[in-house]
């Protein structure tokens, strides 16, 4: 069986699950959360077990140091998504889900809204004609009272 390296690794433990894998029935943690959120060192913070251990401690200071530094920020990066995911989850519980029947009631109520619109629309539309009626008929009594002064003779 070929070796996985320490980056495959944390690839495999770090990458969520295809989408598809994702729906499905509502379930509070599913099996596949409570992997991707299990401890990757559960002995003491920096060991995955004793042989791991066993195989730190047999490797040079250096070498440890350097495989030690990169768990410890590994093990951030997996507490800050822990806690990440538990907030989201504690958002989602916190808002609550809208019913059917809520949205049709919504879609129903922006219906009449947008008729009430198209009413209110029309009514300023015959009131502005009207008054264009009525300022052209002013247009055209001023018109024909200068008019008539000018066929009388009058200035």
């Amino acid at each position: 069986m070929p070796e996985i390296s320490e980056d495959e690794l944390e690839d495999i433990a770090l990458t969520p699950p295809p989408r598809s894998a994702r729906r499905g029935a509502k379930r509070d943690i599913s099996p596949y959360d409570e992997d991707v959120f299990a401890n990757p060192y559960p002995l003491e913070g920096k060991y995955k077990d004793e042989d791991d251990r066993e195989r730190l401690l047999s490797m040079t200071e250096i070498e440890r140091e350097q495989v030690l530094f990169s768990r410890a920020e590994e093990m951030q990066r997996f507490k800050e998504k822990r806690d990440l995911a538990a907030l989201v989850k504690q958002q989602s519980k916190d808002q609550p889900r809208r019913s059917g029947r809520e949205g049709q009631l919504r879609s129903e109520k922006a219906g009449k809204r947008d008729e009430l619109s198209e009413l209110v629309k029309r009514r300023e539309e015959k009131s502005n004609a009207s008054k264009v009626r009525v300022y052209i008929s002013y247009l055209f009594s001023t018109d024909i009272d200068s008019n008539e002064s000018h066929v009388c003779g009058k200035h």
